[in-house]
């Protein structure tokens, strides 16, 4: 069967499809191309395509689940990260400073590679010389204790979907002096 044959009798279908698991019309749309970049490599590899149909909702199935981890671990770590800045300010530097200088090192290695050099975690594990699942396990302990380090020293405000949206230094925490200067130097202010 040819791609152009099979795109033309499915495509609807699996773009009501996405639609139904995606809110996001852009998002569903690119997903959509992503089958069909998915479906004609298949084709031109020859691969063996009993049931188009089925094949196609598989192939969606595994592109929408791929989209969701993908949009998890965007937002995994920036729930995490309560910041006022000024102009031109990254709260990924101060991130990047407290996860190096704050946290064991087993885990700051572990966090810093998945969540600020954004590398999918068995490129993680393999950097690290360690077990995929022993990597995922150090970069959730990671995360979780970088919320603490945060939560230790900050009050925070949450919207109804997660979100910080406000903070307040507590009252009886004291930053350390090289944290602090680390923010003046990225000129973030509390």
């Amino acid at each position: 069967m040819k791609y152009e044959d099979i795109w033309e009798q499915h495509e609807s279908e699996i773009l009501t499809y996405i639609k139904s698991k995606i809110n996001q019309h852009a998002d569903a749309r690119d997903i959509l191309q992503e089958v069909a970049l998915k479906l004609h490599i298949a084709i031109l590899q020859n691969s063996s395509i009993k049931n188009p149909r089925s094949w196609l909702y598989q192939v969606t199935r595994h592109t929408v689940a791929d989209y969701y981890r993908k949009q998890y671990r965007e937002n995994q770590l920036s729930e995490y990260v309560p910041f006022k800045s000024q102009e031109n300010t990254c709260i990924c530097d101060l991130t990047a400073f407290v996860v190096k200088n704050y946290l064991p090192r087993k885990y700051a290695e572990a966090v810093y590679l998945s969540d600020l050099e954004r590398r999918p975690q068995k490129e993680v594990a393999s950097m690290l010389g360690i077990s995929r699942t022993a990597a995922k396990s150090r970069i959730q302990r990671g995360r979780t204790k970088f919320k603490s380090l945060v939560e230790e020293c900050l009050d925070l405000s949450f919207s109804p979907n997660g979100q910080i949206i406000d903070y307040q230094l507590k009252r009886e925490c004291e930053l350390p002096e090289e944290l602090l200067k680390e923010m003046q130097r990225i000129n973030l202010t509390l």
